[in-house]
C-alpha cells in the first residue's frame, strides 16, 4: 500500500450468524467462518476490502464512500 496512515478491522462472519442469515455469508463462499480484512485510510476515505481472503490488499481496488460514490461492491 502507498504510505500513509491507515485504520484495519476484520469482518468476523461468525459473529453475524443469524438463523437465516443469508447475508451472514459476506463473501458468498458457502460457510460463515471467514474473517474479511477491510482497509480504511482516513487522510481520502479510501476503503479496501480483501474480498478473495487472500490476506493482500494489493489486489483490491479502493472504494470510496457510499455518500459519496453511490458505488457498492
Amino acid at each position: 500500500m502507498p504510505a500513509g496512515s491507515y485504520k484495519f478491522a476484520a469482518l468476523n462472519e461468525a459473529r453475524l450468524n443469524l438463523a437465516g442469515c443469508e447475508l451472514c455469508d459476506a463473501n458468498r463462499d458457502g460457510d460463515t467462518t471467514d474473517r474479511i480484512g477491510v482497509l480504511y485510510e482516513p487522510a481520502t476515505h479510501k476503503i479496501w476490502v480483501d474480498t478473495n481472503d487472500d490476506k493482500s490488499f494489493t489486489d483490491e481496488a479502493p472504494m470510496a464512500p457510499y455518500k459519496a460514490s453511490g458505488a457498492i461492491a
